[in-house]
């Protein structure tokens, strides 16, 4: 992603939006990345939560795996720990899951929506290539 980002640099940005599958320990890890922001690394907190390798150890981990990414990013633990523990950022989450749902018909991770429309990568090219193509012909299209 950082490698389109900086080859569409003044035509393409990224937005994050939460798609936390039904599970209390999904939402964690979500509510998580969203406390990891108020410290300034949310970016960080993402790249790492989201890395397949991370997944499992972070779902079936519980709240201590997550402390525990958290503070190998240089995170505070007790401002993490007390931010999971009031679940502000839960309706957050949830909400932009069910939108994702219901907008776009989202029902998996990762997912991309470009110009309202989401979009699935062919099985048979990279993730690079593929979304390479697919951004050029948007920004070929003709504007309406």
């Amino acid at each position: 992603m950082d490698n389109l980002l900086y080859d569409f640099k003044d035509k393409l940005a990224l937005e994050f939006h939460h798609y936390s599958i039904p599970y209390k320990e999904s939402l964690d890890v979500h509510m998580a990345n969203e406390c990891a922001g108020e410290q300034g690394k949310f970016w960080e907190f993402n790249q790492e939560a989201f890395m397949r390798e991370n997944q499992a150890k972070l779902n079936y981990g519980g709240r201590n795996a997550i402390i525990e990414l958290s503070e190998n990013l240089g995170l505070d633990r007790d401002k993490i720990r007390a931010c999971l523990l009031s679940e502000k950022y839960e309706e957050k989450v949830e909400s932009q899951r069910t939108e994702a749902a219901r907008k776009y018909g989202v029902d998996a991770t990762p997912s991309f929506v470009i110009d309202g429309d989401l979009i699935k990568l062919p099985e048979d090219v990279g993730f690079y290539e593929g979304f390479k193509t697919i951004i050029q012909e948007y920004l070929n299209k003709p504007m309406a």
